[in-house]
């Protein structure tokens, strides 16, 4: 992965884990979960901030007439596997509310 879209994404991760976010989130989850659409927000918000990353990576590289290539999403993989531990807990900080 180019260091600019390393770091692109890195950012987004970032934005997603702002304590606004996180909190409207953790109510929109919470509701899912009180009707029986999910079992776990934690993984629910998990699971949507990697499929918004993986998205917006795609769309910016379509923008540019490329494709997110499989060594990218290996990466970009990575990249969240790496910082699990301080999503999980931003995550569980903001369900805690």
């Amino acid at each position: 992965m180019e260091p600019e879209i390393r770091g692109f994404a890195e950012k987004m991760i970032d934005n997603y884990l702002t304590e606004k976010n996180l909190a409207m989130r953790a109510i929109i989850y919470r509701k899912f979960q009180e009707i029986g659409l999910i079992t776990s927000i934690e993984n629910a918000i998990f699971g949507a901030l990697f499929e918004g990353v993986a998205n917006t990576l795609a769309s910016a590289k379509m923008l540019s007439g490329l494709k997110l290539t499989i060594e990218e999403m290996k990466e970009l993989f990575e990249i969240i596997r790496n910082r699990s531990l301080e999503i999980k807990s931003k995550i569980r900080e903001s369900t805690s509310l």
